[in-house]
């Protein structure tokens, strides 16, 4: 986009140079001024970026300078000292503030602060203006006065072929890992596991067809409901119960159908959502037909807690019993850290340069704890409680909760993002944990 609107703006200025009208530039310095204050009041970290997002500071960017240096706002304020000062130096901030943020966030013990963004732009602009005086500016007045113009080109084409030279030597060598140590190697491999993980989950829980994600879609697969078997076994929920899947596949033969019916929000029954409403519908049509003989609920819970959640439970418990469920359980809160887990873990790295530990309360986020409210919602419920929070973090939370499966040879995570389990951890964690107890009212 911001190539294309560059593009553009040179093409209109070179066919029709001068085209537009005093008032018109006004006017386009004075949406420019607009969409510059609704990109920084309505752009957070909650909304996708780059998405169409992006075309809010492009198009402030490409009418300031259709604008021109006559117009209002351009000439009265871009004008000024301050602002050319700045605009002097921006290309040296542009390139500072990104590889110092990016060191904050990389070497920061948990999730950086706003007083620490702050002091590492403020350091981005002092390096940006000495760069500017010292580096930039000799840089451009630089001249190569004894040289004839044929062999200033050629040294500048050398120069070019030696610094691509350079860059593609050290590429290869970094990616054969030469310029790393064991260690180093060894957690390279680690972040090309995780950090593209979200494939892997998407195809094992199974994402549009038995977990329903598009706001459009209400309908289940035909593969997601099972029938034949000596007991049904119903997965209700978000995410959190979808991630169950292939720990329950695991856990049970064919004896036992397995149902997924997951989705992207809320488990319980009333939503201001009109996609949550229409797979609520859908979904208890499907309960009603399979009359499940356990129906086990997970979500994550902090973002359901509310006025009357109990009752909100209550009237999801009661619904599903009177469609025919014979027992329901209600798993407790899984963990949620404040940042991927697999980041967490790179940033530990770095720091300590040490093993990962098993446990720990590093970039725990305190709003996930709901197990009491949930304990006693649950038994009003007459619904059956599995303590999840309790096995991956203990009773009292002293050490903190897990960050590796216990007796894992490759460090192998609880949770590829920040809350959701990998294939291994829910394979692990339903057969130790969850499926004993679902055996004894199932089976």
């Amino acid at each position: 986009w911001e190539l294309m609107a560059g593009c553009g703006l040179a093409l209109l200025d070179r066919r029709r140079p001068s085209v537009a009208s005093s008032g018109t530039r006004n006017m386009a310095s004075i949406s420019a001024t607009a969409l510059l204050i609704v990109g920084l009041c309505a752009i957070d970290p909650r909304q996708p970026y780059p998405h169409w997002w992006a075309l809010v500071p492009v198009l402030s960017a490409t009418l300031f300078i259709f604008a021109g240096p006559t117009a209002f706002i351009n000439r009265e304020v871009l004008s000024s000292r301050l602002f050319v000062f700045i605009g002097l130096c921006s290309y040296s901030l542009y390139l500072w503030h990104w590889p110092l943020l990016s060191y904050l966030k990389i070497s920061a013990r948990g999730p950086t602060t706003e007083f620490q963004a702050i002091v590492a732009v403020v350091i981005a602009l002092i390096l940006a203006i000495l760069t500017t005086r010292f580096v930039e500016r000799p840089v451009r007045q630089f001249t190569f006065v004894k040289l004839p113009a044929a062999a200033r080109h050629r040294a500048f084409v050398l120069s070019g072929i030696a610094a691509s030279v350079l860059i593609f030597g050290l590429g290869l060598l970094t990616q054969r890992g030469v310029l790393f140590s064991a260690k180093q190697t060894a957690m390279a491999d680690f972040v090309r596991i995780y950090s593209d993980y979200n494939k892997e989950f998407e195809k094992l829980t199974r994402f549009g067809r038995c977990h329903v994600v598009d706001e459009s879609a209400t309908e289940f697969s035909q593969e997601c409901i099972r029938t034949k078997g000596n007991a049904k076994l119903l997965i209700w929920g978000d995410s959190h119960a979808a991630q169950l899947y292939p720990g329950l596949v695991a856990s049970f033969d064919e004896k036992v159908a397995i149902t997924q019916l997951t989705r992207s929000c809320s488990p319980l029954l009333e939503s201001n959502s009109p996609m949550c409403r229409r797979t609520t519908e859908n979904m208890k049509k499907i309960v009603n037909d399979l009359k499940p003989d356990l129906v086990v609920i997970a979500s994550q819970w902090s973002r359901d807690v509310g006025p009357d959640f109990q009752g909100r439970l209550g009237n999801l418990v009661r619904e599903l019993k009177v469609s025919g469920a014979r027992s329901v359980v209600v798993l407790g809160p899984f963990p949620i850290w404040s940042d991927e887990l697999y980041r967490m873990a790179i940033r530990h790295f770095l720091a300590n340069g040490a093993e990962l530990p098993e446990r720990s309360t590093l970039g725990l986020d305190s709003r996930w704890r709901v197990s009491e409210l949930l304990k006693e919602a649950s038994k009003l419920s007459s619904a059956e409680y599995i303590p999840v929070d309790e096995y991956l973090c203990g009773v009292n939370n002293d050490q903190g909760c897990l960050w590796i499966i216990p007796e894992s040879k490759n460090n192998d995570l609880i949770t590829f993002d920040n809350g959701h389990l990998t294939q291994k951890s829910s394979e692990w964690f339903v057969q130790k944990y969850i499926a004993p107890e679902l055996r004894r009212l199932i089976l």
